[in-house]
């Protein structure tokens, strides 16, 4: 995980945490895919991709439209767990003993972006991105 999709996934956080209805981010590649996992876990309620307002070059922002629950955020408890400098490998065999109760779990692997039960599923580790 890189340092724009970290400021990306933080921005997310921030906004669901002040309550706003949406937020616009830049765009890449790992953030693109992050949120197609997010909104395909309920957790936004979309996201859009929409070409910046800018002359000098070709660049993409995203218009995410974050979800409430009752006048509260889902996403106030995202956690990101992986750094660039300190990825958090985790194994099967530790996978297999994590208890998620009221939790989202994603891990990078070579599957692509999965969740607890899918890298229980197809027995796989992989590395431990973000928790909500």
């Amino acid at each position: 995980m890189n340092i724009e999709t970290i400021r990306i996934l933080n921005v997310i956080k921030n906004g669901s945490l002040v309550n706003l209805e949406s937020v616009i981010t830049d765009s890449n590649q790992l953030s693109q895919k992050i949120l197609s996992f997010l909104y395909k876990e309920g957790l936004i309620l979309s996201y859009r991709l929409r070409k910046k307002a800018n002359y000098y070059n070709n660049t993409s922002e995203i218009l995410v439209q974050l979800r409430h629950y009752f006048g509260k955020p889902v996403l106030r408890r995202l956690k990101v767990m992986s750094f660039p400098s300190k990825p958090l490998c985790v194994s099967y065999k530790s996978i297999c003993r994590i208890s998620a109760k009221n939790k989202i779990f994603v891990f990078s692997t070579t599957r692509g972006l999965l969740n607890l039960d899918e890298c229980k599923r197809f027995k796989l580790g992989g590395v431990l991105l973000l928790v909500c």
